[in-house]
């Protein structure tokens, strides 16, 4: 055990050297590995970055995990060597679900990355205190004068997490993983590490596009969510180290209603001509959430927009809040921020904390700033716009998604032409066929 804590440690190490001296001509798997444990986590607030005291707060909630939780990962028996990575135990039933849809395999163990501190071993425990022993002062001294505070002890906890999932795969003898939320900053040396160890790693982004937090993949295989994702693979195939590609679906088709797969759906007269889908920035940033750029402005523009775009055309629009506005706790602020908008007789603000994608046929239009709902809205054949938010890799210049992206200056024309096409002379008009597999008639 202690060899296998002390190889995770020493490839750990050996891809923060290749990256920190640009050696990656030989490696390039292990020198982009390593350069993806220097981005920004989500995992913690981005004021931890600037925290002197960091270093003391991981380790300590370090031992604490270690010993006062002991989480049990195992949802039924073990037979067939297949597992699911995921951030937390609360999508598990989906999960399964979903990769038993497309892979057609039956998924026994789920892993929960938030909770494997909490797997208690009392061998493991004794080395990983030891090695906390060790680097403490090391890594306290690089926290202590490094511009982002966060990246040297989070460090140690990635290896501890590495080292603990590997003991459990090697216990339950898995030799195939499903692996969701790989945004995060050690998703690729984890993969390249269990590769190593001759499990096969499969990797499922999620609907979002892969230019936002996943230019950089290693694994066995990648599931795309949507087909954009393709386009995008053609893009960063020069940092995306895959044996093959998969086209499976979104992460939620299983919960999506079963009028989205009927032909006739489209012949509904929905509720609401445009529905806003929020993704609630502006409490994003209260939260102290990271890569937040200047969202908060441009759905706050957004806002403004069609607030006056209702009162002037007289249509009705719904506003779809995101699931953290709703939250109990963010209630009374939500509503406060909302307050204005709430006041035009056009607009309705939906408070229901129901899955967006059970409305689908409620809204004739779809737009946002940049919600996964809208990619799912499109899969299935809704109409669907962005608006204004476009960055140097996205949306990809003269794909046909780009198409579907308006402004300021021509909102008031693309909407009214928009709302007057049916569903196919909209997509057809926009050019994104090619992006929904259940378009309707």
């Amino acid at each position: 055990m202690i060899f296998r804590f002390g190889e995770i440690i020493f490839i750990f190490l050996r891809s923060i050297f290749l990256y920190k001296f640009n050696k990656k001509e030989k490696f390039p798997e292990l020198y982009y590995s390593g350069y993806c444990l220097f981005k920004d986590s989500f995992r913690y607030p981005s004021q931890s970055k600037s925290d002197f005291l960091i270093s003391f707060k991981i380790f300590k909630n370090i031992i604490f995990s270690l010993f006062f939780k002991n989480v049990q990962f195992l949802n039924f028996e073990i037979k067939n060597g297949v597992a699911i990575i995921d951030g937390s135990l609360n999508s598990s039933k989906m999960r399964t679900d979903y990769v038993r849809k497309f892979s057609g395999l039956k998924t026994e163990l789920v892993i929960s990355k938030d909770h494997l501190l909490n797997y208690y071993s009392f061998s493991s425990s004794v080395i990983i205190i030891l090695f906390l022993f060790l680097c403490f002062l090391p890594i306290f001294l690089l926290s202590f004068f490094s511009i982002n505070k966060l990246t040297y002890p989070l460090l140690v906890r990635e290896v501890i997490e590495c080292f603990i999932l590997n003991e459990i795969l090697l216990k339950y003898k898995i030799k195939e993983l499903f692996y969701f939320n790989i945004y995060e900053r050690d998703s690729n040396i984890i993969g390249f590490f269990l590769m190593s160890r001759k499990i096969h790693v499969t990797k499922i982004p999620s609907e979002v596009p892969i230019c936002f937090w996943n230019k950089i993949i290693i694994a066995n295989t990648l599931c795309v969510c949507f087909p954009y994702q393709l386009d995008e693979y053609n893009l960063f195939k020069k940092t995306i180290f895959v044996d093959q590609i998969k086209n499976w679906g979104p992460e939620r088709i299983l919960n999506a209603p079963k009028y989205v797969f009927e032909k006739n759906k489209n012949n509904n007269k929905p509720k609401y001509k445009i529905g806003y889908y929020s993704s609630g920035y502006w409490l994003r940033s209260k939260m102290g959430n990271v890569s937040l750029g200047d969202y908060f402005s441009l759905e706050t523009e957004l806002m403004k927009i069609l607030d006056e775009y209702a009162k002037i055309f007289n249509i009705q629009i719904i506003f779809y809040l995101h699931p953290k506005e709703l939250k109990e706790d963010n209630l009374a602020l939500t509503k406060n921020h909302y307050s204005q908008i709430d006041k035009n007789k056009n607009i309705h603000i939906s408070f229901d904390n129901i899955p967006s994608v059970l409305t689908l046929n409620d809204v004739d239009l779809g737009i946002s700033i940049k919600s996964t709902l809208m990619f799912e809205r499109i899969y299935y054949g809704y109409k669907t716009l962005f608006y204004c938010f476009k960055r140097k890799d996205f949306p990809i210049k003269k794909s046909s998604l780009e198409n579907i992206f308006i402004d300021k200056r021509s909102f008031n024309e693309t909407i009214s032409k928009s709302l007057s096409f049916k569903t196919s002379e909209f997509f057809d008009h926009f050019d994104i066929m090619n992006y929904s597999k259940y378009l309707g008639e």
